[in-house]
């Protein structure tokens, strides 16, 4: 890392926070000089030298001594039966017996357990293929593979307080919604999470995790309801996106999916399961997620018993399903440049995306284009060789089924539910319909919104961007309202939030409100979250308020610079074809004309208010779940129900006739 121009924000700070001693900050030149001095220095001998000096009490050198704290449940569920049962707690002597009973290895057993990493992944030779090559405006490179892989890429000048990893990101369309097809539910979660952890080609996993390590490589899958994604962050370094692609290659092309990355894969589920009926938030967002889309599942996360009947045959069927074709998968690439770092060098043609320093001899905006120009020359090059001998299809019947599109229920409803705990919590959540990113939602928003739409769909079809930057402005606009009624004034939460979902890969979304309070202020608190949830209908948005959430969203997007994958997030295509990297100027100057008009007509677009979906959940003892009131907590205007086409009369007569 010492070919880095500076010094990450968020590195330095959790320095700070995790050393309790004093902290001197230096420049990041004289930084990382010294980290080269210290590179060179340091050896195999010396290295061991100081793990020795700091793990020999535990017993690899004199007597071992240090404490040892075992921490054990009381109760644990059991999978196949749910009854709980205790747990009994080893003794001080088993603990003992087992932390004493582990024998030093053999010269031969180290041998043997000795893994070979590979330096590459892929000859050195590879050929450059011929692809299509468009610029598009705001410095986004199009390429066509011949495979029919697309990549966007995007070489940025670095930013002081941007993320100290580049990232891409492989995107399919597809999602947890493909399972309902195959008749597996949660098949395509177990096969990512399969993968992650999975060897490729003729490496095994161990080779694998370790060629990634020793280049700075990090990956992670995520199967959304619509998409999947597979993030893979790499070192701002030439050497580590080239091992970042050759991986990629591997993936796409030769995964392994053994027994034991699928048990690894299961247990995680099974975890997040689990974790989730525990969890008050959790369980009651699971139970909203089911009353608003009982005929969609794929929309709700996924349930121990569902993951219990997983097999790893459903796993590598529905993962190769999604990966296989390479024409249905778009690659998006987000690095930085910096002058100041020289591009000559093997591994030190990129840098931190951090980037410059904000001081007197910064570089120039000449030097700063002609980095990222010969960035860009670099990626594309390394690009072309390592993804552009890929076949189109690596799985036979890789072809997915048409997409599924959810429908919210027309009905609202309302929802208890208690955990036995030892603290006593509250929380609620109030939620609704909204429009998916492109403006437009299911059949049940179509037809509650039916008679005050046309300005809305008017406005998106101008602009893309704007349902989602409208969405933004408004729901901080609510925001502020919750925080200051029902947590400055009433006192009766201390944290209330509207959280709206967009869908991408179909029309939907939603909306839900959340609100944590005292068990014995739940229900003031839900009536008051629907009444200020409501309020817009007869106290519109404020320019003050407008502009307060302006400020706010701004804030907000400057802290998420400091994340990785901000920029590849930035890269997410939109309808007229435009990436939205391309329109990030345009969206500012989008946010920046919205009206107080335009956040109430984005709420105008919000369903259910009259007949929401209401979960109250509680934690404590049996007594807690009392002290709600019984009976519904908020006044119901159900909406009617949408007209049916009636029966020609023809029709009735035959089927008067059948009966």
């Amino acid at each position: 890392g010492y070919d880095a121009a500076v010094t990450s924000r968020s590195v330095v700070e959790a320095m700070i926070a995790s050393a309790p001693c004093g902290h001197v900050l230096t420049s990041a030149a004289a930084f990382s000089r010294a980290l080269q001095i210290a590179s060179e220095e340091i050896d195999a001998a010396r290295l061991n030298a100081a793990a020795v000096e700091i793990l020999g009490h535990l017993g690899g050198v004199g007597e071992p001594c240090g404490t040892v704290v075992v921490s054990v449940p009381e109760i644990v569920t059991d999978e196949l039966t749910g009854r709980q049962v205790p747990f009994v707690a080893p003794t001080s002597a088993e603990v003992e017996s087992v932390l004493r009973g582990v024998s030093e290895l053999t010269e031969e057993e180290v041998r043997r357990k000795r893994v070979p990493v590979p330096m590459r992944l892929l000859p050195e030779n590879m050929p450059v293929v011929q692809v299509e090559r468009t610029v598009l405006p705001g410095g986004v490179v199009s390429l066509l593979l011949p495979n029919g892989l697309r990549v966007r890429l995007l070489v940025h000048r670095s930013t002081p307080d941007g993320p100290s990893q580049s990232t891409m990101r492989l995107r399919g369309l597809g999602g947890r919604a493909a399972d309902v097809m195959t008749g597996s539910d949660s098949a395509v979660q177990a096969g990512l999470l399969a993968l992650e952890n999975s060897g490729v080609g003729e490496w095994s996993r161990e080779q694998v995790r370790l060629y990634k390590r020793m280049n700075l490589v990090d990956a992670e899958f995520r199967a959304l309801p619509d998409v999947i994604e597979t993030d893979v962050h790499f070192a701002p370094t030439l050497s580590s996106c080239r091992a970042a692609l050759e991986w990629l290659h591997w993936l796409l092309r030769e995964p392994q999916m053994d027994l034991q990355g699928f048990a690894e894969a299961q247990l995680r589920l099974k975890g997040l399961a689990n974790a989730r009926e525990k969890s008050i938030e959790g369980k009651a967002i699971q139970m909203l997620k089911e009353e608003m889309y009982p005929r969609d599942p794929w929309l709700w996360e996924a349930t121990l018993a569902q993951v219990n009947c997983l097999t790893l045959g459903q796993a590598k069927r529905a993962a190769l399903a999604q990966l296989g074709d390479l024409s249905m998968l778009e690659l998006d690439i987000a690095s930085s440049a910096v002058p100041s770092v020289s591009t000559s060098r093997v591994g030190s043609s990129m840098s931190h995306e951090e980037g410059g320093q904000e001081h007197a001899d910064a570089p120039a905006d000449g030097d700063a284009q002609e980095a990222i120009e010969e960035m860009q020359r670099a990626l594309e090059q390394e690009i072309c060789q390592a993804l552009g001998s890929l076949p189109a299809a690596q799985s036979v019947g890789a072809k997915l089924q048409p997409r599924l599109e959810p429908t919210m229920s027309w009905s609202g409803c309302e929802l208890r539910s208690h955990m036995p705990d030892a603290q006593e919590r509250g929380f609620v959540a109030v939620a609704g319909g909204a429009p998916g990113w492109h403006g437009r939602g299911d059949a049940t928003w179509q037809a509650a919104t039916a008679s005050q739409n046309a300005a809305w769909l008017e406005s998106c079809s101008v602009d893309p961007a704007y349902a989602s930057s409208a969405m933004r402005l408004m729901s901080e606009c609510m925001n502020g309202r919750l925080l200051s009624r029902i947590r400055d004034q009433l006192s009766l939460a201390y944290n209330c939030e509207v959280c709206i979902t967009m869908y991408e890969g179909f029309s939907a979304g939603n909306f839900i409100c959340k609100c944590y309070a005292a068990p014995e202020k739940l229900a003031m608190a839900t009536r008051a979250a629907l009444e200020v949830l409501r309020s817009p209908s007869f106290f519109p948005f404020t320019d003050a308020e407008v502009e307060a959430s302006k400020r706010v969203l701004s804030y907000r997007e400057a802290q998420e610079k400091r994340e990785r994958g901000y920029w590849v997030q930035r890269l997410r295509p939109l309808l007229d074809g435009q990436c939205a990297a391309t329109r990030l100027s345009e969206e500012r100057d989008l946010l920046g004309k919205l009206t107080a008009d335009d956040a109430l007509q984005a709420w105008k677009m919000l369903t259910g208010l009259e007949d929401p979906f209401i979960v109250q959940a509680t934690s404590g003892s049996p007594l807690v779940a009392s002290m709600l009131p019984p009976g519904p907590l908020v006044d119901r205007s159900p909406r009617p129900p949408p007209s049916t086409p009636a029966f020609s009369a023809s029709a009735a007569a035959s089927m008067e006739l059948l009966d």
